[in-house]
């Protein structure tokens, strides 16, 4: 399992401990990592499945964004929308940078990084309803993660006041796991959906985390 702290960060390891050391957990990561004699090809690579968690550590997470799953074309960094190819970025995180364009900056355009490390370094946690997806196949882990994501949004609800912003369908049937009276919920569709734009959910999101006595991010 020390290979499970360094990837993950032993705050979320410590939290998330209870399911980690289940029999349901083992069957999860011999799905989802290719074994020795495995051909598949599984996205984001093993050392990068757990980094949403490793650079935004439990004491840190102030901010959860939940979406569906990860680019199954090779994109995936590891952190919900964040996109690898700094060239080519997806159609989802263009949507995402042209909202917070219009919601936070007024229309100013900004040259953003497709990464969205800084995001996760300034308390949002960046996760998917699956953590990992077989290359070209879409939804073909997302029933294994089921049970993961759900403690996840279990005990971070516990744990510290968040605003959680669920984007799209299945991201917003985690709600039920959410603890109301100590967090918030901005729900919206998913960013390839043309209703994402103009939801103001990133200058609402500020604006709940000041009421909590938070910093701000910088989106």
């Amino acid at each position: 399992m020390s290979k499970l702290i360094q990837h993950m960060g032993e705050e979320w390891y410590e939290l998330l401990k209870p399911i980690i050391e289940t029999d349901y957990f083992n069957e999860l990561g011999k799905k989802v990592i290719p074994g020795t004699f495995d051909t598949r090809t599984i996205y984001p690579s093993k050392e990068n499945v757990f980094k949403a968690f490793k650079l935004c550590p439990v004491s840190d997470t102030k901010v959860v964004i939940i979406g569906d799953e990860p680019y199954y074309d090779g994109n995936a960094t590891g952190l919900a929308f964040g996109n690898k190819d700094l060239l080519k970025v997806s159609t989802s995180l263009t949507n995402i940078f042209k909202e917070i364009e219009n919601d936070i900056y007024d229309g100013f355009k900004l040259d953003q990084n497709p990464d969205l490390k800084r995001w996760a370094e300034q308390g949002v946690l960046l996760i998917n309803t699956a953590l990992t997806v077989e290359k070209d196949k879409p939804g073909s882990h997302k029933k294994y993660w089921n049970k993961f994501i759900k403690e996840v949004v279990t005990k971070i609800s516990q744990t510290n006041p968040c605003v959680f912003m669920l984007w799209g369908d299945n991201a917003s049937k985690y709600i039920k796991y959410i603890v109301k009276e100590s967090n918030f919920i901005l729900t919206s569709r998913g960013p390839t959906n043309e209703n994402f734009l103009g939801s103001d959910r990133f200058s609402s999101c500020n604006e709940i985390l000041e009421a909590m006595g938070y910093a701000t991010i910088k989106w």
